[in-house]
């Protein structure tokens, strides 16, 4: 299954909803099924998902589009609560847990028993590395500020649309700010040098300064 969110927030009726990215998601969502299944998405049902979105009722909201070989289906979800500061659990892989890194759905099983095992130990989620270099967490892109260079890692991981738009400076957070950008692979031992701070991006949380928790490396 492919599946896509992000986050609606409608104060009240007299003021329009805000979303962000979303025809960045429905791009992403859209061209997933294309590649994952060989087929396209009717274009009926993604201009129906448009119209709902920028008819969102009141709230916050965190809805879902998923798609099969031979369906198709949108459904409002209420948002979650968002946190500021995301903590992680580091893992090394000598092996990939995932199978299809590039989509978002088909790994779900495997990310979400990963990611219950770094919640029963109190945490909220895991950071992925793969023979010592880091890739994402089972729920966010991640980034590396160093001094005054953004680092955005080069490693099987899944495109990210927040991690686009903070590059594209359609959103920010105060305390992330750099010189430069650079796109290479992360060594699990650069996240944890003085001066160096991991950033998490989600959809769902936005821009979160990570704290690094114990695990099979720290």
């Amino acid at each position: 299954m492919i599946i896509d969110s992000w986050l609606i927030s409608r104060p009240s009726v007299d003021s329009p909803p805000k979303i962000a990215g979303l025809a960045h998601h429905l791009h992403r969502f859209r061209r997933s099924v294309e590649e994952f299944y060989a087929r396209r998405l009717p274009d009926d049902f993604l201009t129906h998902v448009h119209k709902e979105c920028l008819n969102a009722p009141v709230g916050q909201w965190f809805p879902r589009v998923e798609a099969t070989a031979t369906t198709q289906d949108f459904r409002w979800r209420r948002s979650p609560q968002r946190r500021t500061h995301t903590r992680l659990l580091v893992r090394d892989f000598p092996d990939d847990p995932r199978r299809y890194p590039h989509f978002k759905g088909p790994d779900l099983p495997t990310l979400q028993v990963l990611r219950t095992q770094a919640q029963e130990a109190g945490v909220d989620d895991v950071l992925m590395c793969v023979s010592g270099m880091v890739c994402e967490t089972t729920t966010a892109a991640v980034v590396l500020r160093t001094e005054d260079v953004l680092v955005i890692p080069e490693a099987p991981r899944l495109s990210s649309v927040t991690e686009e738009l903070l590059l594209a400076g359609e959103i920010r957070h105060a305390d992330l700010r750099w010189g430069k950008v650079e796109q290479r692979p992360i060594e699990m031992t650069e996240i944890t040098q003085p001066h160096h701070q991991l950033w998490a991006l989600n959809s769902l949380h936005g821009i979160t300064p990570v704290t690094l928790c114990a695990g099979n490396f720290l």
